[in-house]
C-alpha cells in the first residue's frame, strides 16, 4: 500500500508518539539496573501457557540469551520452576505461587506508573486503541 506524503508524515508522528510513550514506560520500569517491564512481560507470557525460553524470545523479538538470563534469575528467586516437555531438549517454565505474587506486584506498580496514559481515554477510546494495537501486533506476527 502506498501512502502520500501527508500520510507518511502522520505515520511518522504516530511512531514518534509510540516511541516516546514506550520510553516513558520503560524508564519507569528500570530499578536497580533491572528491567521490571521485561520481568512483567515474561511472566505475562508464562501465564498464557507452558512456553520455552525460545518461544518467549521469539514472541517478544529478543535474544534467547536475554530471556535465559531472566529465567535463571526467576528460578533462583523461586518465581518459576522447570517442567519437562515432550521434547526433552527443551524445558518449559511454570510460574510458582511466589512468582504469581511477584507478577501481581509488578502489575500494580506498572498500573500506578502508566495509568496516566489511559486516564484521559473514554472506555470506547480505550477499546478502539486496544483493537488497533492488537491489529498492529498481529501484522508483526504475520510478517507484514
Amino acid at each position: 500500500m502506498r501512502y502520500h506524503t501527508m500520510m507518511k508524515q502522520d505515520i511518522f508522528e504516530t511512531l514518534v508518539s509510540l516511541y516516546l510513550i514506550g520510553r516513558r514506560i520503560k524508564k519507569d520500569s528500570k530499578k536497580q539496573n533491572r528491567d521490571l517491564l521485561l520481568d512483567l512481560v515474561i511472566l505475562y507470557f508464562l501465564h498464557k501457557g507452558k512456553l520455552s525460553v525460545s518461544d518467549i524470545a521469539k514472541i517478544i523479538s529478543t535474544q534467547t540469551s536475554s530471556i535465559s538470563e531472566k529465567m535463571i534469575s526467576f528460578e533462583k528467586n523461586g518465581y518459576i520452576e522447570k517442567v519437562n516437555s515432550s521434547d526433552l531438549r527443551e524445558k518449559r517454565m511454570l510460574v510458582t505461587k511466589k512468582g504469581e505474587q511477584y507478577y501481581q506486584n509488578l502489575l500494580e506498580n506498572k498500573w500506578a506508573s502508566t495509568s496516566v496514559f489511559f486516564d484521559k481515554l473514554s472506555a470506547e477510546e480505550f477499546s478502539q486503541l486496544r483493537e488497533l494495537l492488537e491489529k498492529m501486533t498481529r501484522s508483526t506476527k504475520e510478517g507484514n
